[in-house]
This record gives structure tokens, C-alpha cells and sequence, in this order.
């Protein structure tokens, strides 16, 4: 895996800070994980997510996010495609052949940064279609890639907590 010690540039302000996140991907993933600004990709998909669960980009300071090319056990699942950690300040997604990260998880995992221990999805927004539909248009409003956006339209049902 590559590994950099990400300080991108997530600007919500003229003069607004830099944030500190720390971004793995693997090396045979999709060609977005090997694009020259995949580390400021995934900090603007991560801080948009954070500031529409009510967050704020400060709150992933310190934080790993790691991509993976496969499903993994996260608490009571055996077969999840986004895990959380909060003792060890860990994002683990999968990136399920998504074409950009905003069309993995990563929004979904970053809800579980925004709403700390919750990881049994008690949180109502977990389980409503019209605040994941409203997350996937704010993640496609500037994307210019059809496929991404298909991408994220798809990831949406993925996000969605059905029980």
C-alpha cells in the first residue's frame, strides 16, 4: 500500500486550515487510487460528508482512512463494506470497483466519526432514504464524471441502514 501522511487542502474558507488525515490505498485498486491528487480526493469527499452529518472537516484530524479491496468483519458483521474503529482512529472502506472514493462508503463511515458511539445505527438519519439521496446529490453536485456519479448512486443503497 502507499501510504502518505495526507496534509490536503479542504479550504471551507479563504484562509481556512489545513487538515491532517492519514489515507492508504492499495496499490493494485482502482486508477483513481493511483491519481496524483487521490489524497485531496479522499479529503474532500471525507470533509463534504463530515460538514453534512453536521460535522466539521477538524473532526478527522488524526484520523487513518484506508481503502481496501475487500469486504471486512466490523463488529457484529462478518461481511461489511466500511468499518470504524474509534479506539485506534481508523476508517476501513471497501472500495467495491467504484471509479472515485465518493462512490464507496466513505460518507456512510464518516457518519460513524460525526455521531460517536453509535455503531448499532440508532441515529434516525441512519435508516432515512431522504438524507442519504440528499448525501449522494451534495457528493455528485461537482463531480464531473458520469461514472462517478453513477457510482455514487449506487453506493447510496450500500449507505442506507435497513433495519
Amino acid at each position: 500500500m502507499r501510504h502518505i501522511t495526507l496534509i490536503a487542502s479542504l479550504i471551507l474558507a479563504a484562509c481556512g486550515p489545513t487538515h491532517g488525515t492519514e489515507v492508504n490505498v492499495p496499490a493494485d485498486g482502482p486508477a483513481w487510487t493511483r491519481e496524483p491528487d487521490v489524497f485531496a480526493q479522499v479529503e474532500r469527499v471525507a470533509g463534504a460528508a463530515a460538514v453534512f452529518w453536521g460535522g466539521s472537516p477538524d473532526m478527522l484530524i488524526g484520523w487513518a482512512i484506508t481503502f481496501t479491496n475487500e469486504r471486512m468483519a466490523c463488529g457484529s458483521s462478518s461481511w461489511a463494506w466500511g468499518c470504524t474503529e474509534y479506539h485506534d482512529r481508523t476508517i476501513e472502506v471497501a472500495l467495491m470497483d467504484s471509479p472515485c472514493p465518493a462512490g464507496t462508503v466513505l460518507a456512510h463511515e464518516i457518519g460513524h466519526v460525526v455521531v460517536p458511539n453509535d455503531a448499532g445505527h440508532q441515529d434516525p438519519r441512519w435508516r432515512d432514504q431522504k438524507f442519504w439521496y440528499d448525501m449522494a446529490d451534495m457528493l455528485k453536485a461537482d463531480e464531473p464524471d458520469p461514472a462517478c456519479r453513477a457510482a455514487i448512486s449506487d453506493a447510496v443503497t450500500k449507505m442506507i441502514v435497513f433495519y
